[in-house]
């Protein structure tokens, strides 16, 4: 993106880009998200780039599948698909993600650190022109740039796992974390 580019070039742009990032999991990963880190060498934040799991698990996301991955501790998947989704609806109009997790402050920790911290470091020509920050959720709008205002369009939710976390607002694509401390799933 070039800000120098005529308003012409620049919506041409954008609308492609936004396209590509929509289609294309990894791309939009690889070239806007980025992630709270505890090590020093990275100053608290890293950009991220994706490891062959992770590429797996976003091209299966990116293919429309009803998906329940198992996998081993730390490696990130809470990070990159959260991160990922928030952007991802960050972009999107009319679209709904609810992610289900441990109650608490765990379910604080992951929209925190990894849903509003991917948000707040994409790049300002990517994100919506309205904001509205919540505790548990985000929402985006869009204005027309001459002072009105849409109402939110796109959400990001996170909740507690309950046996009606899931029934209002029929998300376009819902996550659980960690389901196999959710008692509502039994032990997995």
């Amino acid at each position: 993106f070039d800000s120098t580019w005529s308003e012409e070039r620049q919506i041409e742009f954008l609308t492609e880009e936004r396209e590509r990032c929509l289609t294309n999991s990894l791309y939009l990963a690889n070239k806007y998200l980025w992630i709270k880190d505890s090590d020093d060498r990275f100053k608290g934040e890293l950009k991220f780039k994706a490891w062959k799991a992770q590429e797996y698990a976003l091209f299966l996301i990116d293919c429309g599948l009803s998906l329940m991955f198992g996998k081993l501790r730390q490696i990130g998947f809470t990070t990159v698909i959260g991160g990922v989704m928030g952007l991802r609806t960050m972009i999107s109009k009319n679209f709904y993600c609810k992610m289900v997790a441990q109650k608490g402050d765990k379910s604080d920790e992951i929209f925190e650190h990894k849903i509003k911290y991917a948000i707040s470091k994409c790049d300002s020509y990517m994100k919506t022109t309205i904001p509205n920050w919540a505790t548990e959720a985000v929402k985006f709008g869009y204005s027309d740039g001459k002072g009105s205002e849409s109402s939110s369009s796109s959400m990001f939710e996170v909740s507690a796992p309950a046996a009606d976390a899931i029934n209002a607002g029929t998300p376009s694509i819902t996550l659980l974390d960690e389901i196999g401390f959710m008692k509502m799933f039994g032990a997995i």
